[in-house]
This record gives structure tokens, sequence and C-alpha cells, in this order.
């Protein structure tokens, strides 16, 4: 499971993001000791031999129009793109990237860009005003803490907090590189679609177990649409935001016509396990580097086969 893979630098979530150096280097290991398949495959065969590997993107970034797909293409491996609706039609920057970035690169006692313009509750604002008490590398932890709480809050909040982050960042601390955002619809549509699978991933990225059952299937019905009118392809594949799901969800899932959804609980999986309940191993910077920061081709082959 991948999400960014970014160039010379970095200022989104680091749990989702590999530089475009580890990402070639992890491909390779991929390309040459793995068996890659496709989806389209995997629906086919429905018996997996062990080794084999599906590969997945998440949230369809520009990023990895850039640095990832391209190893791919040379390499002729399939991959699953799952974009966000709502994003490939406005190339939204995702909330989570805002919140780590603004709080990671804001100078200390930064005051409140939203003091006064929404409602924030009492426990949040002492939160981030406690984070930017703290010089920037010493706040990670605090700040995936809040991300984690965030995800439970309204989205209207959410996003009001995002939206405000997010025109601070841009006009005092972009000099520390741009935000990342989703891939723009024309690139998706023209330069991917012919190359890769698609999957769904909802319109909207809202944490399904949020919502009530109505707008989970609006949610699951509307990605798939849309994704079939600009695919012209069936979709039967759905990843869950945040990897988030219940045994509900599970049922709407299979109910809208998909016949794989993936999760984010780590692990491999086996014939007998539910398709529309998929483990996958989420890779990061960290998932291939040795203590040092440096790719380990030992390490990261080990990881993947002890999963």
């Amino acid at each position: 499971m991948f999400h960014r893979v970014y160039g010379a630098r970095s200022v989104g979530l680091p749990a989702i993001g590999i530089s475009q150096e580890n990402y070639s280097k992890l491909i390779e290991i991929v390309n040459n000791d793995l068996k890659t398949i496709s989806i389209e495959e995997l629906m086919s065969d429905k018996i997996v031999s062990k080794g084999r590997v599906l590969i997945t993107f998440d949230d369809a970034y520009q990023e990895i129009y850039e640095f990832a797909l391209p190893y791919l293409k040379r390499s002729e491996l399939p991959a699953v793109i799952f974009p966000v609706i709502d994003g490939l039609y406005y190339q939204e920057q995702f909330w989570w990237d805002v919140v780590y970035a603004f709080l990671y690169y804001s100078e200390k006692y930064t005051v409140l860009p939203f003091q006064n313009e929404i409602s924030l509750p009492e426990q949040t604002r002492n939160k981030i005003n406690h984070i930017l008490t703290k010089v920037s590398n010493e706040r990670g932890k605090e700040i995936y803490h809040l991300i984690d709480e965030m995800k439970g809050y309204d989205r209207n909040l959410r996003q009001s907090i995002s939206n405000i982050m997010a025109d601070a960042y841009n006009k005092n601390l972009s000099h520390n590189g741009l935000l990342p955002r989703s891939i723009d619809l024309n690139t998706f549509k023209h330069q991917l679609c012919g190359q890769f699978s698609i999957g769904s991933h909802t319109v909207t990225h809202e944490f399904l177990n949020l919502v009530p059952s109505s707008e989970v299937i609006s949610e699951l019905s509307k990605s798939k649409r849309v994704l079939e009118e600009i695919t012209k392809r069936k979709i039967i594949s759905f990843a869950y935001p945040s990897g988030i799901y219940t045994s509900e969800i599970t049922d709407l899932v299979r109910e809208a016509g998909y016949s794989f959804a993936f999760t984010t609980e780590h692990g491999a999986n086996h014939n007998a396990d539910d398709s529309l309940r998929l483990r996958r191993i989420n890779i990061n910077d960290d998932f291939v580097c040795d203590d040092y920061g440096h790719f380990s081709h030992a390490l990261t082959y080990w990881r993947l086969l002890k999963t």
C-alpha cells in the first residue's frame, strides 16, 4: 500500500510517504524477487500462491504520476489506483497533510490563525497550543495523535480547520515545500486510466463509520458510477478511507457491487480470507530504511517476506 511518493522534499504526513529514491529501490526488489499480479488476475484466479504481490496507491496524489508510476511502466508492473472523486475534480490538498505541515513547520509559539474564526473544542485548542510550544523535531508524535483525534470530528469542522491552516501555510511557510495534492482529472483520465487498474475510494474520503448508512451507500455507489463513466471499465475494487470499516459497512460494500475491498490492517492475505477485508503492507520510508535512515535491501526484503 502506497500513498505518496515524493521528489526532493516532503512536507506531508510522513507515515504515508516514501522518497522517489527509496521507492525505486523497493520496486527493483519487487520486480526481481516477487510476482506482481493485477486486480483482474486476482479476480479471475481466486487462488493466489505465496509470494504474489498486488501494488496499490490510495488517494491518487499528483506525485505518483510524476515519481512512482514511471517505474512501474518501465517494468511493466500492474497496480491499482484508488482516487477520491472530489480530489480529481478539485485537486484537493488532503487535510491530514495540511495539519501535519502547518503544525510541524510553524514557528514556536505561533498564534493559531483561527482563534476567532471557528468554534474549536477547548481540548483541541489546548493540544495545538501545546504542540506549538515545542521545537519542530519534538512535535511529531503529538501531531499524529491530533490527526487521529480529528478523524472523529464533524466533517465541516475538520475541513474548516484544514482550510485555514492551508491558507496560513501557503502564505507564510511554503518555502519549506508545496503542500501535496490530488492528481487532476485530465491527467488521471488521459495518462493513468489506460495504463493501470482503477478502484473506488469514495467521493469525499469521509470516514464511513461516522455517517448514516444512506450516506455510505451514496459514497459507494456514486464513486463507482463516476469512475466507470471516466474509465469505461467496470470498477470491482474499493479501499476503505483510512482503512475504517464495520460489518455493516462491509455488507454495504458487497451490495454496491464490489468484489474486493482493502483495509489498512497490516499483513498478508490467504485464499480463505474475506475478499472485502483484505490486509495490506503500508510502505513508507521507515519500512525500507535502517536505524540510520539508509535504504536497506536486506531489511526491506525480510520485512516483506516475514509478513
